[in-house]
């Protein structure tokens, strides 16, 4: 099933198109405040230590060994690295920090649009991008100041380095060995595309010993992948020296061995539902259901039917890429939401496509007219999500920002030291707006937790009644502790030795 071109088949018309279409971008969703999460706080404490040239250990957040799925003691250096001119100028700025982040799905927009034009003609790829990048998932999503919608754009920007035709140049395979540095240093998931480079070099080799071509191939060819696994790595070294991370606290702490069957089904169940809302996101618009139920089936369905047509056809890089990612995803202890999926959507777009394709259709009206109706659903399907978007962006939502939060940070930082040490659920966020050290608690018994504050050197305990900790509440009503300052959200304890 192949889609005529439309008029603005010329490249730099449509990028111009999708420009002018995604500036509302820069006004949907940008906030002010933000929520508990901890990961944002962990990032801008980061990017604020680069500014004043920091060490990366000191962000106040105390690694719990007992703990470790928390968050390792620093994320990173790449992310932090773009925040921190962000933070220089207008320093822990939330509204400044999540332009940022629309600048980048932006550019997102723009990168997606050159990688799918290589593959589909412009009507279909301006479609994909828009579905992409207006899904209410993403604009609700980009409120939150993390790395992944960076770390999408910088893998689509090196992946059509990668896929260029005169990739054999040398200034392209620099500029690709930097991409693939930049992209390992914002996320280290990003070490796929690598593991992708080398199971295409071992079919390339397996293909170029079968057509018995030349040895300046074969040699090209491992030339190619080893300077551009130096430079790759060669950039990566030198930023870590440049902001070393600590040693302690790593990934690999979160790494758990046992459980890893069931582990692999409770995520495949898990992102399989996470998957079907981003094509159902209507929420509680209860009319629109039988649309979501539609247009979800299809696109699952079309997906795995383009799956399996193009690893039987011929399995190449992205198809590589895209096994690694969800393998670790699949394997990872941490089940998250839809952002741990979105650097995989582009893929699966295209794999819903190829699927679309296999449909037999003779009549070349009717394939602009399914174009057309398809859009339609995912326009009426948006609507009500995207309206409600923009019609709550300028509430303060509950996190660090609440008149409540602000007064606790305030209390804290006036009336202990900095040498402090307090447990609360999300430390990550106490550390970056009060300058205090702080750690999360084992969170499975109280047997433990004396020893634990302790070893630790816990002096406060800090209750959010919103936030459950079962763990440190069951500790407050059982130990000595004096209770020092409370304003009907917040809890202060003090502990008694």
């Amino acid at each position: 099933m192949k889609f005529n071109k439309l008029s603005f088949s010329n490249p730099w018309l449509n990028y111009l198109l999708i420009g002018l279409l995604c500036l509302p971008l820069f006004l949907i969703n940008i906030k002010d405040s933000h929520t508990w999460g901890g990961d944002f706080a962990q990032y801008i404490h980061q990017a604020k230590n680069i500014v004043e040239g920091i060490p990366q250990s000191q962000t106040g957040y105390i690694f719990n060994k007992n703990h470790p799925v928390q968050a390792p003691s620093a994320y990173p250096i790449g992310f932090p690295l773009l925040l921190s001119p962000v933070y220089y100028f207008f320093g822990n700025n939330i509204q400044a920090f999540s332009i940022l982040i629309s600048f980048f799905l932006f550019i997102l927009a723009l990168a997606l649009l050159k990688y799918y034009r290589m593959y589909f003609p412009p009507l279909i790829s301006t479609i994909l991008v828009l579905t992409i990048v207006y899904n209410p998932w993403t604009l609700d999503f980009k409120s939150n100041i993390l790395s992944d919608i960076p770390f999408t754009f910088f893998l689509l920007l090196a992946l059509c380095i990668f896929l260029r035709s005169d990739q054999n140049k040398l200034l392209n395979i620099f500029i690709l060995g930097i991409l693939i540095g930049a992209l390992i240093s914002i996320r280290t998931i990003g070490i796929v595309f690598i593991f992708a480079m080398l199971c295409t070099f071992v079919k390339d080799l397996i293909k170029i010993k079968k057509t018995n071509k030349s040895k300046n191939d074969l040699k090209r060819l491992i030339k190619n992948i080893t300077l551009t696994l130096v430079i790759t790595f060669g950039f990566y070294i030198l930023l870590n020296l440049l902001f070393p991370l600590p040693t302690e606290g790593t990934y690999f702490d979160q790494i758990i061995l046992k459980d890893i069957f069931n582990r692999f089904f409770l995520n495949l169940s898990h992102y399989s539902v996470l998957l079907q809302n981003f094509f159902h996101p209507t929420g509680t618009y209860n009319r629109y259901n039988f649309l979501g139920i539609i247009l979800s089936s299809l696109a699952i369905s079309c997906m795995v039917v383009g799956v399996i047509h193009k690893f039987s056809k011929n399995i190449c890089f992205i198809d590589f890429l895209v096994i690694g990612y969800i393998g670790i995803l699949l394997l990872w202890p941490i089940t998250q939401m839809f952002r741990f999926l979105l650097p995989i959507f582009p893929f699966l777009f295209q794999y819903m496509v190829i699927g679309l394709t296999r449909i037999k259709i003779n009549n070349k009206l009717n394939k602009k007219v399914i174009t057309l109706m398809l859009t339609g659903i995912i326009l009426a399907l948006y609507y009500h999500r995207v309206l409600n978007i923009i019609k709550t962006q300028d509430r303060i939502v509950e996190g660090p920002q609440e008149i409540k939060s602000i007064e606790a940070f305030e209390y804290i930082k006036d009336n202990t030291t900095k040498k402090s040490v307090i447990a609360f659920i999300k430390p990550r966020v106490l550390a970056l707006y009060t300058d205090r050290k702080s750690i999360v608690n084992y969170h499975n018994g109280i047997e433990n937790l004396e020893k634990e504050f302790s070893y630790y050197n816990v002096s406060y305990l800090l209750v959010h009644n919103e936030i459950p900790n079962s763990a440190l509440t069951s500790y407050i009503d059982k130990n000595k502790v004096h209770l020092l300052w409370d304003n009907e959200v917040f809890y202060l304890y003090k502990r008694i030795f």
